[in-house]
């Protein structure tokens, strides 16, 4: 499980232990699943943590991006500019 968590493969957690890749899937393929989900929420709770409570504008503008799709450039190529009505 701390091998999950830590971002390594099936293949590479297998190769550790010396089992195949099917008998880890097996045997503990929804601990693993678990581990994984609860890395990428940690992940993410530091992140916002980091961003949010020490201010950190690099983190703001990366959740910006990836979280709620903003972009530097907010005209996509190919795109007509919406009207705009006086």
């Amino acid at each position: 499980e701390q091998s999950a968590y830590f971002g390594c493969t099936d293949e590479e957690i297998a190769d550790l232990f010396v089992i195949s890749v099917s008998y880890l899937l097996d045997r503990y393929g929804v601990n693993l699943a678990f581990i994984r989900a609860k890395r990428a929420y940690d992940l993410r709770k530091a992140q916002f943590e980091l961003a949010t409570k020490k201010g950190n504008g690099t983190m703001l503008q990366w959740l910006g991006r990836n979280d709620l799709g903003q972009t530097t450039h907010p005209q996509l190529p190919g795109v007509a500019e919406p009207e705009i009505e006086d």
